[in-house]
């Protein structure tokens, strides 16, 4: 990572704008394959307070076989501008990716989706399954745990302050998910913390997304999954092959929830990676045979 002069960090793909319908300027990071080499090309969306840095580690591995990679910056998030309190809802996400999609000249591609991001993805299969080769959801379902969503609104939109050094974020990084990866060494928790802050005017750090994406608690959380529910998982997993991962210590993503989908689509493929809760960072060993499993069928 290295510093901007604006005081943002540059994640190591390539940086594209393009427009959402409200005229906001969103960003997503680009991992270009080697030339001559392609594949379908796979779009990475982030959790709800995430963004495409995220992808930095993934982006550049899927890269390397043969895949154009996109990390998006969902709105309000990363280098995407701020909308409106009222626009951050999976409908108005899933049309920025569809223009997002129309601007690259993508008619057909992979999704990984993380979270929210699965959510997106399922909604987006909803009404535009042509152009969902396969995907992936990475520690989201149908369904969401109840404990999951309260953690999750606990912190959500209410911030930390502002911090003066990267040593202390990474400190208030350490504390806030150690019990979700307990696996992490101090390169790992470096890089979750430089993808997790921003630098304001003041050069002070503050967490790198808009406060505003979650109003009114879990309610609103758990209306985020309800809006896709089990519909738009059967016409996900209709489209083309079909990846689970489970963090095996999430608390969003239940093994009853699961159990259920495999039931529904026995042709689901799914891996449960240890000692992680919400959610994979999809770098781990289990993560990395999964996709290389799933890639193999989708290609």
């Amino acid at each position: 990572m290295t510093v901007m002069a604006s005081g943002e960090l540059e994640g190591v793909g390539r940086s594209i704008l393009w427009a959402s319908a409200d005229r906001l300027k969103l960003h997503a990071l680009v991992y270009d394959p080697p030339a001559g080499v392609s594949k379908v090309p796979v779009v990475c969306i982030p959790g709800l307070t995430r963004n495409a840095r995220d992808f930095d580690d993934l982006g550049p591995w899927l890269a390397q076989q043969g895949r154009r990679v996109i990390g998006v910056d969902l709105r309000g998030r990363g280098r995407s501008q701020n909308g409106a309190a009222a626009t951050y809802r999976p409908a108005t996400y899933v049309d920025d990716v569809r223009r997002l999609l129309r601007d690259q000249g993508i008619e057909r591609a992979h999704f990984i989706g993380t979270s929210l991001g699965g959510v997106v993805t399922m909604t987006l299969a909803m009404g535009n399954r042509s152009v969902v080769a396969g995907a992936v959801l990475n520690d989201i379902g149908p369904e969401v745990g109840a404990a999951g969503l309260q953690r999750i609104a606990s912190y959500t939109g209410k911030g930390i302050g502002s911090l003066k050094s990267w040593s202390e974020a990474t400190a208030a990084t350490r504390e806030a998910y150690q019990t979700t990866f307990p696996r992490f060494g101090d390169e790992d928790w470096r890089k979750i913390t430089e993808r997790s802050f921003k630098l304001n005017e003041a050069s002070e750090l503050i967490l790198d997304y808009d406060p505003a994406i979650v109003r009114g608690g879990a309610p609103k959380l758990s209306r985020l999954v309800e809006h896709v529910l089990w519909r738009g998982f059967k016409r996900l997993a209709a489209c083309g092959p079909t990846l689970a991962i489970r963090g095996g210590l999430s608390d969003l993503f239940e093994q009853t929830t699961l159990a259920r989908m495999k039931a529904v689509r026995p042709t689901l493929m799914s891996a449960q990676i240890p000692d992680v809760g919400h959610a994979p960072t999809l770098n781990e060993p289990e993560s990395r045979r999964a996709l290389e499993a799933f890639f193999s069928l989708a290609d």
